[in-house]
């Protein structure tokens, strides 16, 4: 048998992890910047290419976990409180270019501007002024498109039917 050869504690060099150590620190403001790719042309988008959630809206970590201040935010409100300071009382960021990725084409309005936004640009799936049925009606007045929906509305329909009474 041979012997083992002693094993070290990285592969990385020593200089090399302190270099990417001191990369990893530096401010919020640094550190979001690192993660905005500027597409090239004078109106184009600003993508956000770090981590996103499902919606597809980036995701950032600021704050420090020494001292508990760590907290998520929204990328694309990041960069607009930083340009343009905090939003006021009610207001949500518009997308005038409709992509979640984002962090360049922002502004500030209400929630009820923000929804005739998206009816009017054709996102909304009921015109505006108009309320969609609930509960079992809202199932089956879609009707579903694929096997999966089908499946899918027939596991979830006696769930709403025993929880509503009907």
């Amino acid at each position: 048998m041979t012997p083992r050869a002693k094993r070290r504690r990285s592969p990385v060099p020593r200089e090399e992890r302190a270099r990417r150590s001191a990369a990893q620190k530096g401010s919020d403001v640094e550190r979001f910047w690192r993660h905005v790719a500027k597409m090239p042309g004078d109106d184009a988008c600003w993508m956000w290419i770090g981590a996103r959630n499902r919606q597809g809206y980036g995701v950032f970590f600021v704050g420090s976990r020494l001292d508990d201040s760590r907290r998520t935010v929204l990328a694309h409100r990041f960069a607009y409180e930083l340009t343009n300071g905090a939003l006021g009382e009610g207001q949500v960021l518009l997308h005038s270019c409709d992509t979640p990725g984002c962090v360049r084409h922002l502004r500030a309005g209400s929630q009820a501007e923000n929804v005739a936004d998206m009816h009017a640009k054709g996102r909304g799936k009921l015109p505006p002024g108009r309320k969609g049925p609930r509960g079992i009606a809202a199932l089956l007045e879609c009707a579903p498109t694929s096997p999966r929906a089908t499946e899918r509305l027939r596991d979830v329909a006696p769930r709403l039917v025993g929880a509503e009474g009907w």
